[in-house]
């Protein structure tokens, strides 16, 4: 754990602003630049549609386990490691599962086909990995699994782990 992004969490927990820990991670030293802008970005994005924090504290049950969450239907994201990787990965959930999880009718005409290269990209790759004959090292399995959970479960978590888990 970083000593920056832990007093990131700190900062976040006391405004309930996702964007305050998603600009520590922009100035992070020791996280590298390709994922120091995206937390700029996503910060910039998260103050503009409003993603909230939480404290993973204040959180029971399964989701109290996990190094990272996001609540999609209170717009709210914890989490509770100070690792970039972690915080990254549910700021981009913060900012991308509505419309991912919206169905495409209803989204306007501009974001309907970017929905659908990733929802096609996605289905490839779920296809290429179904294949017999296909090797994949142990650390992209363990990294796969059984596809309920993890990059593969769906098109958020394909997102998501796509931009943020450099191993995916």
């Amino acid at each position: 754990e970083s000593k920056e992004l832990r007093a990131g969490i700190d900062a976040a927990e006391q405004s309930g602003k996702a964007s305050d820990l998603l600009r520590v991670v922009a100035g992070e030293t020791g996280t590298p630049a390709p994922f120091r802008a995206l937390g700029a970005r996503l910060a910039e994005l998260a103050d503009k549609i409003g993603l909230g924090y939480v404290a993973s504290r204040a959180l029971d049950g399964e989701a109290a386990t996990w190094g990272g969450v996001y609540f999609r239907d209170t717009h709210h994201m914890s989490v509770g490691q100070a690792k970039s990787e972690f915080i990254l990965h549910e700021g981009v959930h913060g900012v991308t599962s509505n419309i991912l999880a919206t169905p495409k009718a209803q989204l306007p005409e501009a974001m309907r086909a970017g929905v659908q290269r990733v929802e096609d990209l996605l289905a490839h790759v779920q296809t290429q990995f179904g294949m017999s004959g296909i090797e994949v090292p142990e650390r992209l399995k363990s990294l796969l699994g059984d596809g309920r959970l993890g990059p593969l479960a769906n098109s958020q978590e394909f997102l998501a782990y796509g931009m943020t888990n450099t191993e995916f």
